[in-house]
């Protein structure tokens, strides 16, 4: 069984004490002369590799770190892992401090695997609540199935399955104590599931390309806040559209109708506990057995005669705010 991969002390301390650019690294590992010419090999990760070229490949990631700019750095060392694992596209998330977004900041795909590093661009982390109820706890998540997601998860589940993602791996990178990143895998054209080992050298990888990010004071910075996106899924059709312009959304059977301001609807294939698993209590927050509403579209709220009704910007009728709900509502408008 392959060995567990391990980062070196001293590639760890060059990238701590070097400044990011093209300096030689040999100096400080003592690079043979022609490794420059050697590239990453594809037998990174099998079950045969032993210690030694184990090292190799990490002086490699470094080399490459520290003779390249991060942006043609990271992706080569993406692909190298991912033709190693028998993943289709191999991909590194970044977390903003306050843990509300992320960003898709570097990806690499082959064969018939479609990029999504452009589109995938400040999404709430609400929408991958199920997923992060793991990460959180520094534990990697693996999903052999796609198909086999819990009901609970299927929105999260449609969006993969746009994707064209039929396994997946992801792996959290803490940084100082908070989920800074997710390094990952995906399979897109056959179920696929990754060793110990190989998980753990993913890790690894991804610890080192934190410390690399981090460290540079031009790159530490949060990226730009985003529009935040809700992303609905009407049969064939994906629709991206701003989270604020929610105002609320009600049941419909097992699914739900969501409603925002300038009056359009659009029916989405997740049930009302589902929007509430996925959204921020911060932002929206059930007010009765069939709605969901947006407090930052709140106009008014009339108590009066012990009928609560709340009024949303954008929308002609009152909604009820049923007895069971009325705690959480006047605990979250703090009256």
């Amino acid at each position: 069984m392959l060995s567990r991969s391990r980062c070196p002390d001293s590639i760890v301390g060059s990238l701590r004490e070097r400044p990011l650019g093209t300096q030689a690294l040999s100096s400080r590992v003592d690079l043979p002369p022609a490794f420059p010419q050697t590239p990453l090999r594809p037998h990174l990760g099998s079950r045969t590799m032993g210690n030694r070229d184990d090292k190799r490949f990490w002086y490699r990631c470094a080399h490459l770190l520290m003779r390249l700019p991060p942006d043609q750095a990271i992706p080569r060392i993406l692909r190298s892992l991912g033709r190693a694992h028998r993943a289709d596209r191999a991909w590194l998330l970044r977390y903003n401090r306050g843990f509300t977004h992320f960003w898709n900041a570097y990806e690499w795909t082959r064969g018939d695997a479609t990029a999504h590093v452009e589109e995938l661009q400040g999404i709430p982390v609400e929408m991958a609540a199920w997923l992060h109820e793991r990460l959180l706890l520094d534990q990697p998540v693996q999903i052999s199935d796609v198909a086999q997601m819990p009901r609970r998860a299927r929105a999260l589940q449609a969006e993969f399955r746009r994707q064209g993602i039929t396994s997946l791996l992801s792996v959290p990178i803490f940084h100082r104590g908070r989920l800074a990143f997710q390094i990952g895998y995906d399979a897109t054209q056959r179920s696929e599931s990754w060793s110990d080992p190989e998980i753990d050298q993913l890790r690894q990888v991804g610890r080192l390309l934190a410390l690399l990010l981090l460290s540079d004071p031009t790159r530490d910075a949060d990226p730009a806040p985003p529009v935040s996106q809700v992303h609905l899924h009407q049969a064939s059709r994906h629709h991206s559209l701003p989270l604020e312009e929610i105002t609320h959304i009600t049941a419909l059977g097992d699914y739900s109708r969501v409603h925002f301001l300038d009056g359009r609807d659009l029916s989405d294939a997740r049930s009302l506990r589902q929007w509430e698993s996925e959204l921020t209590p911060v932002r929206f927050l059930r007010i009765n057995r069939s709605t969901i509403v947006n407090l930052l579209c709140l106009e008014s709220l009339d108590r009066k005669g012990g009928a609560w009704k709340l009024s949303l910007r954008g929308l002609a009728s009152s909604l009820s705010v049923g007895r069971p709900f009325r705690a959480a509502l006047r605990q979250r408008l703090d009256f």
